[in-house]
């Protein structure tokens, strides 16, 4: 929002929409494990929802689409009723890869299964998109290393990307090639 004027009609609409309607910048959080077998499927899926909770709750977030978004929570304890409604949700989320796959949501090859996340932030937010980037690596290798419990095998990769820190790298990139434009000129 910074690259026009605050009286511009693009900054003014950006600002209503993200007061009106939400963040319209997003972050895209790849989590990748090497394992592809159906066995690790709800570990993965148990990864990706505690990540998406942690991304909840950093404040440069508005919100977080996942894999997650689309499971109900993961049940606590080791009575039946949690063994049977794990029993359930493994069903669930095993007859519903191939929806996740065509929707972009995990994608599954020889180098393993990596699953998508959406970060929404703010595209006025007075925080550079490196900034929020960064805050956003922070929060996912923070919960990586905390490792939630039940879990088993952690994730061997995370990687940030998306338009958000697209445009920084751009922005930087331009104002490098610009001080170096200026002086070589001189």
């Amino acid at each position: 929002c910074d690259m026009f004027p605050p009286s511009s009609r693009t900054n003014s609409d950006m600002r209503w929409f993200e007061s009106t309607i939400g963040p319209i910048a997003t972050v895209e959080v790849l989590i990748h494990f090497p394992d592809v077998s159906r066995d690790d499927l709800l570990n993965q899926v148990r990864w990706v929802q505690a990540i998406e909770e942690s991304l909840q709750e950093n404040t440069s977030v508005g919100g977080v689409s996942s894999v997650a978004t689309f499971v109900p929570s993961w049940p606590k304890g080791s009575n039946v009723r949690a063994a049977v409604v794990r029993s359930v949700l493994k069903n669930r989320i095993e007859s519903g890869m191939e929806e996740f796959e065509k929707k972009g949501l995990v994608h599954a090859d020889l180098d393993g299964r990596t699953w998508r996340l959406m970060a929404k932030v703010s595209a006025v937010s007075s925080s550079s998109y490196g900034e929020i980037t960064e805050s956003l690596k922070q929060t996912v290798m923070g919960t990586i290393q905390a490792d939630p419990s039940g879990t088993n095998q952690k994730p061997d990769k995370a990687e940030f990307t998306g338009l958000s820190p697209v445009m920084n790298d751009t922005q930087i990139a331009l104002l490098q090639d610009l001080g170096l434009s200026f002086l070589s000129a001189f």
